[in-house]
């Protein structure tokens, strides 16, 4: 061996430690994010000011982990690492229009603020923000494969384990509760969450997620394993919507995964005949889907009432996380008046009544251009894989249930939502594995 063989293996060595602990670093970080959505389900989904706050803190804890990182590597040579690749930058920039403007209707600009509630419309702005470093967050660390697969099964069996708890707390437990007794939705799977409607959306994550993974190799009987129990606890949830939205998810991912047309058409026959066959052998969703009329024509009068909501003021809004004091204001017969509305039950029209018909239709657009570029990724070289494809259909389950419910404006859901769509964004290889 030549003299100098030693020494430049040993100087080679020594210039990828700071490579190699900087990486473990990012893992670490990306584990944690990955957790986040499934731990944060477990108290009410997130959905208390406290619980959310806690979550906002640790996101932001996250980013400045993964700036001390990248600083301790630059310390110890010299240079910086290369910048992963993440969410483009007119996305954050429009992004971040929406907590800015939220923050802007909380403050007294020449006169009484815009929001009606100019607290929670502050609140509500630190939230978006932490969700959007989160999805910048997710998109960056989710480059290297490994990583990525490593995020995404984490997120995918929190899910698994919430369907399990759901089914054990419905069958095995008297219909229980994790956070108190339970009062609302008795007989129907809620598992940590709340609403049903919310569970549902998030089950239906975990389906997409799923697909994604099982279309690589390796591991695929304990991932249908698990999408069976999901299914199964989405079943008994009885939200008409959410198992539309859940199939509708998994068919699209599906397809996107099975990229030949007549594996589509077989796929898409075999979907119809397992929704007639569930719905057929359910029969707490099917006697829901026959009373469907009737509450759809209550629902529709709340949407034509919060329309004139809007049409109040169509371009200030009422204020981020303001809605239910603003709509008290509008509200009429015949909706029912012992019930308080405080969520628009319709994520699009939500945004518009708080935020004004242009700011509120920024994340619509966002999401819109979001879908754009992981159709155009899905096949790129440095691209994300079934990723991709998940996300695609994550925006398809959301999109849909969005239209009739508010599962979109629960943390832990948007949380979920997020860990899906922003991997699918990433560009393989950026950063170490």
């Amino acid at each position: 061996m030549a003299e100098g063989a030693r020494p430049a293996r040993a100087l080679a060595r020594a210039e990828t430690r700071p490579a190699r602990a900087l990486a473990r670093a990012e893992t670490r970080i990306g584990v944690a994010l990955a957790l986040l959505a499934p731990v944060a389900a477990l108290p009410v989904a997130g959905a208390r000011p406290a619980w959310w706050l806690l979550g906002t803190a640790l996101i932001a804890l996250g980013g400045l982990a993964l700036q001390a990182g990248r600083l301790r590597f630059r310390l110890r040579t010299g240079d910086w690492p290369p910048v992963p690749a993440g969410i483009a930058p007119p996305f954050v920039l429009l992004g971040l229009l929406v907590p800015v403007w939220g923050a802007v209707q909380a403050l007294p600009v020449a006169g009484p603020a815009l929001s009606l509630v100019p607290g929670a419309s502050l609140l509500g702005a630190l939230r978006l923000s932490g969700y959007l470093m989160f999805v910048m967050l997710v998109a960056a660390l989710a480059g290297p494969p490994a990583r990525a697969d490593l995020m995404a099964r984490i997120l995918f069996w929190g899910i698994v384990a919430q369907a399990v708890w759901a089914l054990v707390a419905l069958r095995l437990l008297g219909d229980a509760a994790l956070w108190g007794d339970k009062t609302q939705y008795r007989g129907v799977a809620t598992g940590s969450f709340v609403n049903r409607n919310s569970l549902a959306t998030f089950l239906g994550l975990g389906l997409v997620q799923g697909a994604a993974l099982g279309a690589r190799p390796g591991g695929r009987a304990p991932v249908a394993a698990g999408m069976a129990a999901i299914l199964v606890a989405l079943l008994a949830t009885q939200s008409r919507l959410g198992v539309a939205a859940g199939v509708a998810g998994l068919g699209v991912t599906a397809a996107l995964l099975w990229a030949r047309p007549r594996r589509r058409l077989l796929l898409a026959g075999a979907g119809l005949a397992l929704g007639v066959a569930v719905v057929a052998g359910n029969a707490g969703l099917a006697e829901r889907l026959l009373a469907a009329g009737p509450e759809g024509r209550m629902r529709l009068e709340l949407y034509r009432q919060i329309l004139g909501m809007i049409a109040a003021r169509p371009f200030t809004g009422w204020g981020l996380d303001a809605f239910g004091a603003a709509f008290a204001a509008f509200r009429a017969p015949p909706l029912p008046g012992a019930f308080h509305y405080d969520l628009a039950h319709n994520s699009y029209l939500a945004l518009w009544a708080e935020m004004g018909v242009i700011a509120g239709s920024l994340p619509p657009l966002i999401l819109a251009g979001a879908g754009v570029v992981l159709w155009r990724r899905r096949h790129a070289p440095d691209g994300p894989g079934p990723q991709a494809a998940a996300g695609i259909g994550a925006l398809v389950l959301g999109g849909l249930h969005s239209l009739g419910d508010f599962s979109l404006e629960i943390p832990a859901v948007t949380l979920a939502f997020l860990s899906v769509l922003g991997p699918g964004m990433a560009r393989r290889g950026a950063g170490p594995d």
